[in-house]
């Protein structure tokens, strides 16, 4: 896993909990790396799950409700980063079904070594997808923040039905569908 996904961790953790906590994590995690992330180097996906777990014993988030914040957060990244690929789209449906082409053909070209996730469409109407989300490091809910994530970058909001096709969450259907605003 890309450091970058280990350095922006560390920086939400400050930002919602503060440096005590990241201290905490780093302390209380058993990690390879001993906790000392670049944004371009490569680390096992363990240790996040690791940091997570830490930070779960430190707050009173479980560590799926932590993996969805970071989502939230890590969203911020990716749009001050591809910036160029928000521009593109006035749609978050057509956005999250170019995600595959546009982005991860891109990103797995850089980085060949990365185990990207990959979204099947199943099905598509006007307002709604169904896709199968599959992930080596099963952040299902760091994918469903992301999806949330860009329906609110576009003025809209969206249900995500989620099923669990393994257990472990390294393949999971989402059914996503358009709400009106509130």
């Amino acid at each position: 896993m890309k450091g970058i996904v280990f350095t922006e961790y560390l920086e939400m953790t400050e930002m919602y909990f503060g440096l005590e906590a990241v201290d905490f994590i780093l302390e209380n995690s058993q990690l390879a790396s001993k906790g000392v992330y670049t944004s371009v180097g490569e680390y096992d996906y363990r240790e996040l799950y690791a940091l997570n777990d830490a930070l779960s014993a430190y707050t009173d988030k479980t560590a799926n409700e932590l993996m969805y914040i970071y989502g939230k957060h890590f969203f911020g990244y990716l749009r001050k980063t591809y910036y160029q690929f928000f521009d593109m789209f006035e749609d978050p449906i057509l956005m999250l079904l170019s995600f595959e082409d546009l982005v991860y053909v891109n990103l797995r070209q850089q980085y060949p070594d990365v185990d990207f996730p990959t979204y099947h469409l199943l099905e598509r109407y006007e307002d709604s997808i169904v896709v199968v989300y599959s992930s080596t490091d099963g952040l299902y809910l760091y994918a469903v923040a992301l999806v949330e994530m860009v329906f609110k970058y576009f003025g809209s909001q969206c249900k995500v039905q989620i099923d669990l096709i393994e257990e472990d969450g390294t393949r999971v259907k989402f059914s996503i569908s358009r709400q009106a605003a509130d």
